[in-house]
């Protein structure tokens, strides 16, 4: 049976469904999908998960990381073994995670061997950042001797496209999470928490959950939320996650006795997730900036409209305009303030509509299936014809 080997950094929660779904596919195509980390984990992640259950072939190769001390987000993966651990599965085609060490190694493994190999990319430019000479270089010959491209979206295939790529060499498969998962929990908890169903005198609830940093600047929205108090507007805000900025954030809250409308919910693992998506009425997708932003996926599965940061790959792909959310660019505080009010005004029966539609359009449009169908395409067609 042939190999494909998927390279990426650490089990998480959102991939191993995903890379189920690909094993899956790849299987009934006859080929073997073998995902290799290079770790278990890194410094703040917290989900658990259980290795045992993943639904596909992988294992752990420990390569190592180099972490800032300052910026535990800036860890680098050194994916020592990795030569080694090819060795021995002697893949027919490998796919690799981003332009990273290890997409640099299986550009020499290629070399060696002639081995076909994809970089699966989600990069898009960052907003106020040049990429140093290095960087520049070192993408441009990967660019030049890689087979295929696996972009998370439409901004990630536009970037590759203007390094080099060419156009008939990208492959999309949108960046996605088990939205079957996220439909059916939320639809549950939902159920459950409605048999005496929220009245329409209860404040339309908010939802923003992510990683507490400075890169999300999840400041903004508590600015806005001190705008919608000084209007008389009643409204709930739940924050949940974890990270550096809580306390402040929290100590910030308290100072603007906005504690009547804003609440921090802490770290919840995964599996917990749908029980506060099933509680608000609109969800809030704010950073500085994220190459995607799996967090609206989970929240467009479950039903929630968004109010979604321009600065993230995600919002162009999957936010229609006054149909499934808004796209807002979170800095201009007053704009955020008038399009929570506007929510407020639809009221919670308008807002389950526009919930149910960006529903609709996730699933339509960033299923594990769909997103599976992306990685296989960019499998070459031989290795389909020896089963």
């Amino acid at each position: 049976m042939k190999t494909v080997v998927l390279i990426t950094n650490i089990p998480t929660p959102y991939r191993v469904p995903l890379f189920g779904a690909v094993a899956s596919m790849l299987e009934s195509k006859g080929i073997r999908l073998h995902v290799v980390f290079c770790e278990k984990t890194y410094a703040r992640r917290q989900f658990q998960l259980n290795p045992e259950s993943f639904p596909f072939r992988y294992e752990i190769i420990h390569g190592g990381t180099r972490t800032n001390d300052s910026d535990p987000e800036k860890t680098q993966f050194l994916y020592s073994g990795l030569f080694s651990c090819l060795n021995r599965i002697r893949p027919d085609h490998i796919i690799v995670s981003g332009f990273s060490r290890a997409s640099l190694y299986t550009l020499i493994w290629k070399l060696v061997t002639g081995t076909s190999f994809s970089i699966w990319s989600g990069t898009i430019p960052e907003r106020g950042r040049k990429s140093g000479l290095l960087r520049r270089l070192s993408r441009k010959v990967l660019v030049r001797f890689t087979d295929n491209f696996i972009a998370y979206g439409s901004l990630a295939a536009s970037y590759l496209e203007s390094i080099g790529a060419p156009v008939d060499s990208i492959h999309v498969a949108t960046n996605t999470v088990d939205t079957d998962f996220f439909q059916k929990q939320s639809a549950l908890e939902r159920n459950a928490i409605e048999t005496g169903i929220k009245t329409t005198s209860e404040p339309i609830h908010f939802l923003f959950t992510g990683y507490l940093v400075q890169r999300k600047e999840p400041e903004t929205i508590l600015e806005a939320a001190q705008l919608l108090k000084e209007r008389g507007v009643d409204f709930r805000i739940t924050f949940v996650g974890d990270g550096p900025l809580k306390q402040e954030l929290m100590d910030r809250v308290s100072t603007s006795q906005l504690n009547t409308h804003v609440s921090f919910a802490g770290y919840v693992q995964t599996d917990k997730l749908p029980t506060y998506l099933a509680q608000a009425d609109v969800f809030l997708f704010q950073t500085g900036f994220d190459i995607w932003g799996l967090v609206l996926n989970e929240a467009m599965a479950a039903g929630l409209p968004a109010i979604a940061s321009v600065h993230a790959g995600a919002t162009p792909d999957l936010v229609v305009e006054g149909l499934t959310g808004f796209q807002i660019d979170y800095r201009n505080t007053v704009q955020l303030a008038d399009c929570m009010a506007e929510c407020i005004n639809m009221g919670r029966d308008n807002l389950r509509k526009m919930g149910e539609k960006a529903r609709l359009h996730l699933m339509n449009k960033a299923s594990l299936t769909s997103s599976a169908r992306g990685f296989v395409s960019a499998v070459p067609n031989h290795l389909f014809s020896s089963k």
